[in-house]
């Protein structure tokens, strides 16, 4: 077993938390069952329509920019989440 998904389950499991505990940031076909299990779910503009469709069913967060700009965005907001 591998990808995403199954790395999160194991640290889950490993500490005895849920997906309710998680924040992801994903892009592409390879994300989307993990996002699909995160509570919190974050993308940018270039991210795959399905993947910007998912975040947006979520609540999420998608970010108007992309590339390098996207990423320091998404992360700006996770952050400011946290505190």
């Amino acid at each position: 077993m591998g990808g995403k998904e199954y790395a999160i389950q194991y640290l889950l499991n490993s500490y005895g938390q849920s997906w309710d505990s998680v924040a992801c940031i994903g892009d592409d076909y390879n994300d989307i069952n993990m996002l699909s299990k995160a509570k919190y779910t974050y993308t940018h503009s270039g991210a795959i329509s399905e993947v910007k469709n998912l975040v947006k069913s979520k609540n999420g967060y998608v970010s108007p920019y992309h590339g390098h700009n996207g990423t320091v965005d998404l992360l700006k907001k996770l952050l400011d989440e946290l505190n």
